[in-house]
């Protein structure tokens, strides 16, 4: 399956904080216009194959799986359906100064009777992926420091 589209942007804020709002998908509904409501479904802490419910807009229900989830590094935003195959990837990495720049890569390779949608299931992937790119950038950059309790991966507080 090969990436047909990238995109790049950088965020004013430490990788650390970017990547846990990232793995985050059940509060995507707090900032992301593109997904109305979320759940997780896995316990424990969040990591490689961790499963999420989440509404897309232009897309509807969707399970989502977080694979090649390697913390402030990668992790890649599967859907799990049979109307297709791959996800959007999200590469990291620290730039220095709280500033962290966030690769993005869409692989979408429709299946069975999809794929005769495969133009239109790509420009709505497209769109999805710039909308939430933004909405990210724009809820991190503009929330201010401690706006949001602390909390580690299983998404209880911390001590702190």
């Amino acid at each position: 399956m090969s990436v047909y589209f990238k995109m790049s942007q950088t965020i004013r804020r430490p990788v650390h904080e970017v990547f846990d709002t990232v793995i985050r998908l059940d509060e995507f509904p707090e900032w992301s216009p593109r997904n109305p409501w979320a759940k997780k479904l896995t316990s424990g802490e969040i990591g490689e194959r961790t499963r999420f419910e989440m509404g897309i807009k232009g897309f509807g229900k969707i399970t989502n799986e977080l694979r090649e989830f390697d913390r402030n590094q990668r992790v890649m935003v599967a859907p799990l359906t049979k109307m297709l195959e791959g996800g959007h990837r999200w590469l990291f990495t620290d730039l220095g100064n709280s500033e962290t720049r966030i690769d993005h890569e869409l692989e979408m390779e429709p299946k069975g009777f999809f794929k005769l949608m495969k133009p239109m299931l790509r420009a709505n992937g497209k769109k999805t992926v710039k909308e939430t790119a933004d909405a990210l950038k724009q809820y991190l950059e503009n929330r201010g420091p401690s706006t949001r309790r602390d909390r580690d991966s299983r998404g209880e507080p911390s001590g702190g």
